[in-house]
């Protein structure tokens, strides 16, 4: 063995030490320390390591010290930044969740060290469990984090990240309603999509066969449902999502009967035939104009 591999392994210890005991002071010591000496596949090779409890040494050392990533990423290329948010653990979680999960507040700030590729393959990673950092950032309340995770995609990603499926096969949108944060969802979320794609991501259906609509009314969110109603751009989308059915062909009102959901199924029924009336006298517009022309 080397002199330098000696010195690699003594530093490496001594972190793995510095993280046992959890005191950030020395942590952050050692990982300077490291900084300093290794290169950066070294550095990668170290953090990457799994430790005692089961999480890789980077994703432990997140967790206890507040300063460990501007640490480990100051003055470092694209390429390496990318690199060191890629190690990821036995399950997938990579030090993007982990920030996310633990130190939500440095998450945009590490993403603008990369470049817009590289923040789209970071975003779009999964873990074991088929979560992408969306997923967590919903898991935690996260709204906002949500937004401006969001602006660093174009328009097309955006989309195909948030219809990403957990092993549960629920999307970020089942997830912030099953939470009760639907709303802070939609106003975080909406924005940032087309219309035609915010309604094809509300129509998602689990492998139940329950949308938003479905989750919000199982979960008795009047103000909820009332809100994705109205984000719905026309009475035909609006029929739409009215009508969509789960397992045991059930409606969203067919839910709320059941549960004795009496305000919610009476806002259901309000909107369907609002939007049916609507729909009716335009359509007896519509044919009045033509007999108006034919008459002509």
């Amino acid at each position: 063995m080397t002199k330098n591999s000696l010195a690699a392994d003594t530093l490496t210890d001594s972190l793995q030490a510095a993280v046992v005991k959890g005191i950030p002071l020395e942590v952050e010591g050692e990982l300077r320390r490291m900084v300093a000496e290794f290169s950066t596949e070294n550095l990668i090779d170290v953090l990457s390591a799994i430790s005692g409890n089961g999480d890789t040494i980077i994703n432990n050392v997140i967790k206890i010290s507040e300063e460990a990533l501007q640490i480990l990423t100051k003055d470092r290329r694209h390429l390496d930044v990318a690199r060191l948010m890629m190690v990821a653990n036995e399950e997938g979680d990579t030090v993007l969740h982990a920030t996310m999960k633990y130190r939500s507040d440095q998450v945009l700030p590490l993403l603008n060290l990369l470049l817009p590729e590289q923040v789209k393959a970071l975003v779009k990673r999964k873990n074991s469990r088929n979560e992408t950092v969306l997923h967590t950032a919903v898991s935690k309340g996260l709204l906002e984090q949500i937004k401006s995770i969001l602006e660093l995609l174009n328009p097309r990603d955006r989309f195909d990240v948030l219809k990403v499926r957990d092993n549960t096969s629920r999307t970020v949108t089942h997830t912030a309603a099953l939470t009760g944060q639907y709303i802070l969802y939609q106003e975080n979320v909406k924005s940032q999509l087309s219309q035609e794609n915010w309604e094809q991501l509300v129509a998602e259906k689990t492998k139940e066969g329950s949308t938003a609509l479905h989750l919000l009314v199982q979960h008795g969110q009047l103000e909820q449902v009332e809100s994705l109603l109205s984000s719905a751009e026309n009475d035909e989308a609006a029929i739409d999502l009215l009508i969509s059915k789960a397992e045991g062909d059930l409606t969203a009102l067919h839910a709320a009967a059941s549960r004795g959901q009496d305000e919610i199924v009476l806002c259901l029924v309000k909107k369907q035939l609002n939007c049916m009336k609507d729909l009716t006298d335009r359509c007896c517009y519509e044919k009045g104009m033509c007999m108006t022309e034919l008459q002509r």
